[in-house]
């Protein structure tokens, strides 16, 4: 894991206001690594905003604190599971995790964790939420993406894998249903002029989503 200096002169050189975001992506990718190096990556495919802003967009889409992926494989999701657990028992290159027994669980439609990541520049650490669905598998073919590069890459101890992921249609797609399914309400406020400039129309557009 960088040192709180390194975060801090990466946050410099990349015009970041919050080193924190620096920190959280860094954490990420960790995980990530970590995922290929035990082999859970072999059952999973990346997908989710996450997966959008480091395989497509790069650091200018909105950064989240979670991981989603699909499962792939005909792994059982008890074993995945374990797989995870274990992946996450013990420090990986200066990353600690912790987990309480309410920190993960399993349903129907997949299972979840969500570590606490701490380091020494940060003892309280970063909670992350790592989410895996088997609710459906993926359509379209899974390619290994390359993550786009960011500044701090040539600080890692570590060349950061390609990660398998859902094609670009798929993502987007399952994101949008994603979306649609927390059915979130907006209300918009519209305001324009009259013709004649002397007087502002106000009107509110209610939608869900």
């Amino acid at each position: 894991m960088l040192s709180a200096n390194d975060l801090r002169r990466i946050a410099v050189r990349s015009g970041a206001r919050d080193m924190g975001k620096i920190e959280i992506d860094v954490i990420l990718t960790h995980l990530l690594q970590l995922f290929v190096e035990k082999g859970i990556a072999e059952h999973l495919a990346f997908k989710g905003g996450t997966m959008l802003r480091k395989m497509v967009f790069g650091p200018r889409g909105r950064l989240s604190t979670d991981l989603d992926f699909t499962l792939r494989s005909d792994i059982e999701r008890d074993d995945l599971m374990v797989m995870v657990l274990d992946a996450l028992s013990q420090p990986y290159r200066g990353i600690g995790f912790h987990l309480d027994d309410n920190d993960w669980y399993q349903t129907d439609e997949g299972c979840a964790a969500n570590p606490v990541c701490s380091h020494a520049g940060n003892e309280h650490g970063v909670a992350i939420k790592l989410q895996f669905s088997l609710r459906e598998e993926p359509v379209l073919p899974v390619a290994a993406l390359l993550q786009i590069e960011q500044q701090y890459f040539e600080l890692l101890d570590f060349v950061p894998a390609t990660i398998p992921s859902l094609a670009f249609e798929e993502a987007v797609s399952e994101k949008i249903r994603a979306a649609s399914q927390r059915r979130k309400s907006a209300t918009c406020t519209i305001s324009r002029r009259s013709p004649d400039g002397r007087s502002t129309e106000t009107s509110f557009v209610r939608w869900r989503c």
